[in-house]
Parts: C-alpha cells; sequence; structure tokens
C-alpha cells in the first residue's frame, strides 16, 4: 500500500483490519506429550474397539457397519 500499486485503492496503514482465516492459519497446535511410561498388561485386559460406519453400500452380508478390536497387550487386532 505504501507504493501505490494499486490505483483506487484508498487504505491506509493506520486502519485496523481482521481477518478470521487469517488468525486460524497463523495459529499453531501444541504437541502432545509423548506417553513415555504404559502400564503393563496382560492379554485381554485392556481392548480397544472402534465402530465405523454407516456405509451407503452395504457389504456382501448386507452389514452396513463393522467393528475393529485391538489387544493393548498383544497389539493383536481382529
Amino acid at each position: 500500500m505504501q507504493r501505490k500499486l494499486v490505483d483506487g485503492l484508498r487504505a491506509t496503514a493506520e486502519e485496523k483490519f481482521f481477518c478470521e482465516g487469517c488468525v486460524f492459519g497463523s495459529m499453531t497446535r501444541k504437541l502432545h506429550k509423548e506417553v513415555t511410561e504404559r502400564r503393563q498388561s496382560v492379554p485381554g485386559e485392556i481392548i480397544h474397539a472402534d465402530v465405523c460406519g454407516p456405509f451407503i453400500h452395504p457389504s456382501v452380508g448386507g452389514n452396513r457397519y463393522f467393528i475393529c478390536f485391538k489387544d493393548e497387550s498383544s497389539g493383536y487386532r481382529k
């Protein structure tokens, strides 16, 4: 704006301009602290589950959802 490269644009440096998108774009995310110490568990003690769906097209068996399981101790997934 100081070099007047655009004709007809009236703006001064004193004008305050707030652009919400610019603010969000310049934000940084804090890093998550990595878990360094995990509680020891035996197989079957801690199970994680995740349900996915509904899917538009059903499976061959007619299902529109599926579920995943993971054992914390062994890492076994089914």
